[in-house]
This record gives structure tokens, C-alpha cells and sequence, in this order.
């Protein structure tokens, strides 16, 4: 009977158990565990944890590449660093000026050199025919639904107008789009591309002068969402807060145009002193982007900035040039 158990016990299989055990001293058993092989501690991980673990890192992945794509967003113009902001374009091409030269998509073009030279990222347009600019939005209600549908699928935070808009449509704009949604025209973009390219102390005040003159009708977007102020002891409704901030920016404009004129009669001196030296002076005048720095570079040798963009130098520039044949 001994002999019967012991030969019996040696033909029935044990339970099989394969462990692979790699240089970490991980094993792995077949039933899906994990276990320390060197210390024999088991750590068994489940199929829920399991799944999640590849999840979490394609997150980790995916957010680290969204952080990629925001630094490369960044571009350096006049040696300061620029976000790009996704931009969209809007344009009216009204009947009654459909004889003009300049067509609805030469001056979109334009446009989108425009929002390039600011630093904007284009990534679309579109433009309407009406006989007359809707005086509430500018664009017809069917426009603004199919340009809200553009902002969605393209996430775009700029939406740029072809032409000057009031503060009405401003304000009723940027509620049809959405409050994360900034709306602005060609005015206001070219202000901002002159304050970025400012580089004498006399153009800054100019620029700043210009966007508060600019903004000073528009400040009613900004405030309507505020009451009066209280009045004190006296009785009644008080101040508006949008009075406030106009009296203090024609405050502001009143000093900028002081300064302005203080620099200007500096500038009037050294023009009559150059006057007073029979040298003959020559202007290059034309359209921007036509040519005159690079003319200017050519004619006198001098190193002053010439890009293929709209207004890439904004102040004036004057060179000695030597008549080579007269001399």
C-alpha cells in the first residue's frame, strides 16, 4: 500500500506556476499578479488598475504635447516674445462700392499681413455682400452664426473686422461669440502693430495718444455691467462708473498732448537748423511695404530694417548720402 501512494503521488502533476524573474527582481506569475521575487511579497495588480495605468500615461503624454504646442506659439518680434493668438478675419464688401479697385479679398489679404506682421495666427476668413452694414452687428444674423460655428471647431480667440466698427457692434459682438472671444477691427490692429514697433519716444506718445483717442468712445462695452456710484451725503444716483474712467482718460490724453507738443518744438529746432545748411533734402514717400527701406538701404548704405511686412518700420529715417560724381 506505501508503494501504490508513492507511486501515485509520483505520476499525478503538481500545480503549475511559471515565473519569470527579470534583473529588478520582478516575477510574473500567469494569473495576471505581480510579485517581488526576491523578497517573495506578492503584489498582485488587477485588470481595473491595470487599464488604468496605460490611460493615465496617454494623458500624461497628451498634455505634455498640448504644452509643447503652447511654447511654439510664442514668436519673437522686435525682440520681444509675442503669443499667437488663432485668429479669424471678417470682411463686408457693400453693393454700392462693388466699382471700387480694391476688392473684399485683396483687402482681406491685407488684412492677414496685417495680423502676421502683429504676431496673429490666421486661420481663416470669410466676408459677406450687403447693401449696408447691419447697424447692430455689422454682419447679418446668419454670418454671425456660421462665423460662432468657426470660433467652436477652431478655438479661435480673435476675431479681426475688415473695417471700423462702433462701440455698439463691438459690444454686441463679443456677446453673440462669447465672452472668451476678443473682437476688434483693422483700427485697433494697426495700433497695437504701431505700439509694438514704436521705437522713438516721440512715437510711443503718438501711439499711445492714438488708442486712447481710439478707446475713449468705446469704454461703454467695459462698464456696462456696473451701477453708480454711491454719491455720499448727496443725494442721488451718483457717478457712473464709465464717467469715471473717460474723465480720467481725457486726463490722460490732456497730458500726452502737452508732452507731445513739448517734443515737437524740440524737433522744429533741429528742422531749422538742418534748413540752415544749404544740403538739399530728399523724402522717399509711398504706401507701406512699397520699398523705401530697402530703397533707402541702397541709396546710402545703411543697415535700417526692410521686411516683406506692413508697417515693419514705423519712424523716419534720415542718411547722409555722398554725390560721388560731383566730388
Amino acid at each position: 500500500r506505501a508503494l501504490d501512494e508513492r507511486l501515485l503521488e509520483a505520476l499525478t502533476p503538481a500545480p503549475a506556476e511559471t515565473e519569470v524573474e527579470d534583473e529588478s527582481g520582478v516575477g510574473e506569475i500567469e494569473d495576471g499578479g505581480e510579485r517581488e521575487g526576491r523578497d517573495g511579497v506578492a503584489n498582485i495588480v488587477g485588470p481595473s488598475e491595470a487599464h488604468e495605468q496605460p490611460k493615465s500615461r496617454r494623458r500624461q503624454q497628451q498634455e505634455e504635447e498640448d504644452a509643447a504646442a503652447e511654447r511654439t506659439r510664442f514668436k519673437l518680434i522686435n525682440g520681444k516674445e509675442i503669443f499667437q493668438e488663432k485668429t479669424y478675419l471678417v470682411g463686408v464688401e457693400c453693393k454700392k462700392a462693388a466699382s471700387d479697385n480694391f476688392s473684399i479679398e485683396e483687402s482681406l489679404k491685407e488684412l492677414e499681413q496685417l495680423a502676421d506682421t502683429a504676431g496673429l495666427m490666421v486661420l481663416g476668413s470669410t466676408y459677406q455682400k450687403l447693401s449696408s452694414p447691419n447697424p447692430r452687428t455689422y454682419i447679418g444674423s446668419g454670418k454671425v452664426a456660421e462665423i460662432r460655428s468657426a470660433v467652436q471647431a477652431l478655438d479661435i480667440e480673435t476675431i479681426i473686422f475688415d473695417d471700423e466698427l462702433s462701440a455698439g457692434q463691438l459690444r454686441n459682438l463679443e456677446k453673440s461669440f462669447g465672452g472668451g472671444v476678443r473682437v476688434c477691427d483693422r483700427t485697433a490692429l494697426i495700433l497695437d502693430i504701431f505700439n509694438q514697433r514704436a521705437a522713438t519716444h516721440e512715437a510711443a506718445l503718438q501711439v499711445t495718444l492714438a488708442q486712447m483717442e481710439y478707446q475713449l468712445p468705446r469704454l461703454t462695452k467695459l462698464w456696462t455691467h456696473l451701477e453708480r456710484q454711491s454719491g455720499g451725503q448727496v443725494k442721488g444716483m451718483g457717478e457712473k462708473q464709465i464717467e469715471v474712467d473717460k474723465r480720467i482718460l481725457r486726463t490722460q490724453i490732456s497730458t500726452l498732448r502737452k508732452e507731445l507738443e513739448s517734443v515737437r518744438k524740440h524737433r522744429k529746432l533741429y528742422r531749422n537748423r538742418r534748413r540752415s545748411v544749404p544740403i538739399p533734402v530728399v523724402s522717399l514717400v509711398g504706401y507701406t511695404n512699397a520699398g523705401k527701406s530697402t530703397l533707402l538701404n541702397r541709396l546710402t548704405g545703411a543697415d535700417v530694417l526692410a521686411e516683406d511686412k506692413l508697417f515693419a518700420t514705423l519712424d523716419p529715417t534720415t542718411r547722409r548720402v555722398l554725390d560721388e560724381e560731383r566730388h
